[in-house]
């Protein structure tokens, strides 16, 4: 895999080294080569999800099935005092498969009489942002990309205690189906997922932000026999996609 910017490029290059040993005889070979597929990654706990994340859009309105992680979103004050809270919640475990939707939801309790659902569609903004750090003569660089946007599903309106509550669910689109993970080389380079809601002010509503790092696997598992079976595959499982009309070469003689 490759990164670019207009003054640092970076290529990542794997090598495969072979050892064969017999009584009075050792051969040492070593092959660089380029693998078009990430290595197969799964989430280190299981999702408590009693359906595929394509589902959950209906166990939202169930109320059912889905655990989430709320934050609380910051206000940027543009000059005097808004009592309004607003909540950004994720799925938990903060661990999603790349190229699947990954469900939102935000709660906004505000008097605030200047919100109505059109104002709140065209000031929500989300995004999963890849973010690579490079220590580079002890400097650290960063490089971002966001590969998902949010998607609006549904905006509701209700009255609790006399105070209006206003919620807003959706997903993440767009990220390449096994193409985001994970990872990191100790002191020299990691590859970090975040994502990051912004909600832009609304006459005197201030603007609201916040950010959460996520980590970002190749395949996502519902239960034990799935888990299980992910950890049996080989170490540089592939990833089927297509490459073009000839296999990649793998090993160079």
């Amino acid at each position: 895999m490759s990164t670019s910017t207009p003054s640092i490029e970076l290529e990542v290059r794997y090598s495969i080294v072979i050892d064969m040993y017999r009584q009075g005889f050792h051969r040492h070979e070593c092959t660089s080569t380029t693998f078009y597929y990430l290595p197969r990654s799964t989430p280190t706990s299981l999702r408590r999800l009693t359906a595929a994340f394509e589902e959950v859009e209906d166990k939202m309105d169930e109320g059912d099935g889905v655990e989430w992680r709320m934050m609380d979103a910051t206000p940027q004050p543009r000059g005097g005092d808004d009592s309004s809270i607003l909540q950004f919640g994720l799925p938990v475990p903060l661990s999603y498969a790349s190229g699947m939707n990954i469900p939102f939801r935000l709660t906004i309790i505000s008097l605030n009489p200047e919100l109505s659902e059109s104002h709140i569609r065209s000031a929500f903004d989300a995004r999963l942002v890849r973010s690579t750090f490079l220590t580079i003569a002890k400097q650290r660089v960063r490089i971002e990309r966001v590969i998902a946007t949010g998607t609006v599903w549904k905006v509701e309106r209700t009255i609790g205690d006399g105070t209006p509550l206003w919620e807003i669910t959706g997903s993440l689109v767009g990220a390449k189906p096994g193409g985001e993970t994970s990872w990191g080389l100790a002191g020299f380079m990691e590859v970090r997922y975040s994502v990051r809601m912004n909600f832009n002010s609304i006459g005197s509503l201030p603007k609201y932000s916040c950010e959460e790092y996520v980590q970002m696997v190749t395949d996502e598992t519902t239960d034990e026999f799935d888990l299980d079976e992910a950890r049996e595959r080989p170490a540089l499982g592939l990833i089927n996609q297509q490459v073009g009309a000839h296999p990649p070469p793998y090993f160079r003689a």
